[in-house]
Parts: C-alpha cells; structure tokens; sequence
C-alpha cells in the first residue's frame, strides 16, 4: 500500500484531499504544519474523524525567516510580495516537503489545492484545475520542478461544492464556500498594521507623495502602499494612482492611470517546469485574478528576463509573480522586478 502525506490546515479542501485518497488505497497521515505558533484543533479534529493518523511539523522558525521577514523587508523596501508562492517555494513545497519524505518514510505528499500535474513536452508540469473559481496553480510558479513527481493534487477535476458536501457526508462538519482569503499570519490586520507592530518605530520614516514632480502630500510608511493603488489620503480632484514606489527616496509617486499600463517587465528567479526553448505559445498572468497575455518576445540578460507582452498589462507591480502558461499548463514563473 502506497502512503501519502496530506497536509491538513483544518479546511474542507484538505480534509476532501484526504478522503479522495483514503478512498483510492492509499495509507494517509495528516500533517500539518505549525508556522506560526497557532496550529488549528480542526485539523487533528478532522484526521479522527476520519480514522487516519496526525502528526504536526513544528517550522516556525523557518517560516519566519523565509516568509514573514521577507514580507516585512519588502515592503520596507517598496516591493510588494506575494507571501502564498514564497510559502509554497520554500515551506510547503520546500522544507516541509523535505522533512516529511525523510521523516514520515511517505512516498507522495498531497494537497487540497485545485489544480493537477501531468506530463507536457516529456516534463512534469502543473495543470489548472477545473474548478475556474478556486483554480490555484498562479501560486504554484515557483516551485521547484524537482518536487512534482512525488507531489499529488487530487483535488484537479473536483468543485469546491463538491468537497463541502463530502467532507459533511462523511464527517458532520459544516463548511461554507468562503474560505480564507487573507494571508494567514497577518490575522486579519492590514499588512501596514502588522509591519508597524513587527518594526521598531524609528525604522517607519514619513515621506513625500510626488505628482508630476511636486510635493503635493506626506506618507506615513511606503510599506502603506503598491502599484495600482487608488487611495492614498489624498484629495486631487480627478482620479489618480500610485505608480511607483521610489525606497531610495522614500517617496511615494502618483500619476494618471494609463502610465500604469507596460508592454514589458523585468523577472528574476526565472523558475522552469519546461525548458523555454521548447516554449511555443506562452502567455503570462502578472496577479491571480489577471487574464492571461500573450508574451511575444523574451531576452535574456545575465540572471534577468525581459518579457514583452502582445499588450500592456495593468500595473505589473514588484515583488509580485508573473505565471507562465501554454493553454492550461503552468510551464514556469518568475517574480517581477520592474
């Protein structure tokens, strides 16, 4: 018998995952992951229920280092991080991944993610999910391609209202179809609230907010801010938008949205899942709830990629992960740096 690890956060779509599993023959354990001192009882409530074992893995320390530090010096820095793809890279698809096969003697590790993997062009590659609502594979662009022919995700061709009603078939536990939306560790504070409780006071400066090249306001923290962002305490008397955030300067800058829109961005951390010479068609998403763009042209300089776009895309924002696909295969992503 084949044994699966499935980390388990407590939720309905990793409770379904392991179900689906059970069912299949495989020999399941719960593992789930402390990140940040607060494991949820739901989760080992869950795993009994289902009469399958549970173990916690205690990655706390590497969560702060790999994860919240990192998210709390970016946006120092006026970069805006996605803090769900750092945690698969590193944690879950990293470390945890690592420790559980070396640990637990499990021969697959599973998730309650909505996608799936299969073979393109002779690789392993991620594959979107069915369900278009809940499709998750954006946030998987950065993990190692060396981690997918031991990773299952059987949740690929399953709906979200599937899983609520199994899970309550089978254990008497009610879910609604919400879910979490917020990064976990912020709890749900904004991400300015939680850095000011996380920083030294002296370390947050006050800056200019700059339109057309003049002072026309203060900040309180660049950290308060991204691209695209419409508010920002100010009144100006048509509608504008950050543009840029200049950390060298500590300034903040302002403009008309069409200077939001670039045909080209600069990715680093270029990560495969298939050679790009083999690449054909590929389009990228710069944000989760992005449409897809063809990318025309791509250059490489040094460790840096310039991708250039059949069309401006909106406000391409630093620290964020642009997704490469062909159709529904995730072939590679990289996190955009300008």
């Amino acid at each position: 018998m084949k044994k699966v690890a499935v980390l388990m956060s407590g939720g309905v779509d990793s409770t379904f995952a392991a179900i689906i599993l059970k069912d299949m023959g495989f020999e399941v354990t719960g593992v789930t992951l402390n990140l940040t001192g607060k494991v949820p009882k739901r989760a080992r409530e869950m795993a009994q229920l289902l009469g399958i074992k549970h173990t916690v893995l205690d990655l706390k320390a590497e969560f702060y280092e790999k994860v919240i530090s990192t998210f709390v010096n970016w946006y120092l820095s006026g970069i805006t991080p996605n803090p769900c793809s750092l945690c698969n890279r590193f944690i879950k698809f990293g470390i945890a991944f690592e420790r559980i096969l070396a640990e637990l003697n499990v021969d697959f590790v599973a998730t309650g993610h909505y996608l799936g993997k299969t073979e393109y062009k002779g690789y392993p590659v991620i594959k979107e999910g069915k369900d278009k609502r809940k499709e998750q594979s954006y946030f998987l662009a950065l993990v190692k391609s060396e981690a997918l022919p031991r990773l299952l995700f059987p949740l690929e061709d399953r709906e979200k209202r599937e899983a609520i009603e199994t899970v309550y078939s089978r254990t008497g536990v009610k879910y609604d179809s919400r879910g979490s939306q917020e990064v976990c560790f912020l709890e749900g504070k904004s991400v300015g609230a939680f850095i000011r409780e996380t920083m030294k006071k002296e370390s947050i400066k006050r800056g200019d907010i700059i339109y057309v090249g003049k002072r026309v306001g203060k900040h309180s923290g660049i950290f308060e801010y991204t691209i695209g962002q419409r508010r920002f305490g100010l009144s100006m008397g048509k509608p504008l938008y950050v543009i840029e955030i200049d950390a060298k300067n500590n300034t903040v800058i302002i403009g008309e949205e069409e200077l939001l829109y670039k045909e080209d961005i600069k990715i680093g951390n270029l990560n495969l899942f298939v050679p790009i010479q083999l690449w054909e068609k590929p389009t990228g998403k710069i944000r989760y709830r992005s449409e897809k763009v063809e990318i025309v042209d791509i250059k490489r300089e040094g460790d840096l990629y310039t991708i250039k776009f059949q069309k401006a895309v909106r406000a391409p924002t630093p620290g964020q992960v642009l997704a490469i696909y062909e159709g529904e295969y995730l072939i590679g992503g990289g996190i955009i740096l300008r």
